[in-house]
């Protein structure tokens, strides 16, 4: 067997027939010299017609636990099956609901269609043993050549883009938790609010920093943490545009609250940030008290009176 070209697109057929291999190769699979069209096409003074080249690597297995097998060794070799065509009837060996649940079991994100001529099961039956999933169709005998074909590509096009949103949403997991690592290493604690001003991200500095965890801290407002060394704040959108005339990554001197009550000074350094419509801040905040001094502005706080 030769090694597929990365467009190729694999597909199963189970099915113990041989003859049934064969109809679904002349129905899937483009005729590579176009010998039979261009045949006719000579003798019968007929233009060739051009033929749709689904991009399919055809397989088959004659029974259902050969089948599992091509689709565990897919897997495993990183090259798996888009979609299995499976008989419901497969004598001796196991039948079709029942490898189509193992195949399942290896790999869930396969496509099959269940091939039959008979009511074996009826669709309520297949239901119950296999679950009500949009990876599932009925197919019945004898086969409609146009109705394979559009079958064929409408689920393995759906397939790719399952798997294209899979890849994309995995590197997207990747770089989040790189970017999250990269920002629990820093020095300066890091929150992100939303359009209201309330906390959604909140680093492990920043939990050691004010002494609220993530949980406790996600949904407060970001004046519950941080607030401006004049007097008089004024409303939260007037703080807030304060806090975004410093945009370009100066740090601006401002006051932090943690848990116990204690205030210390601190440069905030602001970066507001669009995504989808949304508005967000991001604020890295730098601690610049003396360590000893803020010790004993916390041992004050413990020692006031608590009503």
């Amino acid at each position: 067997m030769g090694v597929p070209s990365a467009k190729q697109r694999r597909v199963l057929v189970v099915d113990d027939k041989v003859s049934i291999h064969e109809d679904f190769r002349h129905i899937l699979c483009r005729d590579e010299d176009g010998g039979l069209e261009a045949t006719k096409s000579l003798l019968l003074g007929t233009p060739l017609k051009k033929s749709l080249d689904l991009r399919i690597q055809l397989e088959c297995a004659a029974q259902g636990l050969d089948g599992v097998e091509m689709i565990r060794l897919g897997v495993e070799e990183g090259n798996p099956f888009l979609l299995a065509f499976v008989d419901v009837r497969m004598p001796p060996g196991i039948d079709g609901i029942e490898t189509i649940s193992r195949m399942w079991e290896i790999d869930p994100d396969l496509h099959a269609v269940i091939c039959t001529a008979f009511s074996d099961y009826t669709w309520e039956e297949t239901i119950e043993n296999l679950g009500n999933t949009d990876r599932l169709l009925i197919l019945k005998k004898p086969f409609d050549i146009t109705v394979v074909r559009q079958l064929s590509s409408s689920l393995l096009t759906k397939s790719e883009l399952a798997q294209r949103i899979k890849r994309q949403v995995s590197d997207m997991a990747r770089e989040m938790m790189s970017t999250r690592m990269i920002i629990d290493m820093c020095n300066d604690a890091y929150l992100q609010t939303d359009e209201q001003g309330r906390v959604v991200i909140w680093s492990r500095k920043a939990e050691a920093f004010f002494g609220w965890s993530f949980v406790e801290a996600q949904g407060r407002q970001l004046q519950q943490f941080l607030k401006s060394k004049s007097p008089s704040e004024g409303s939260y959108e007037s703080w807030l545009n304060r806090l975004t005339e410093h945009a370009s990554g100066e740090r601006v001197e401002m006051v932090a609250v943690a848990r116990d009550g204690v205030e210390f000074p601190v440069e905030v350094s602001i970066a507001p940030m669009q995504i989808d419509g949304l508005s967000l801040l991001n604020a890295f905040v730098h601690d610049i008290s003396d360590p000893s001094e803020r010790k004993t502005n916390a041992d004050e706080a413990l020692a006031l009176p608590t009503g």
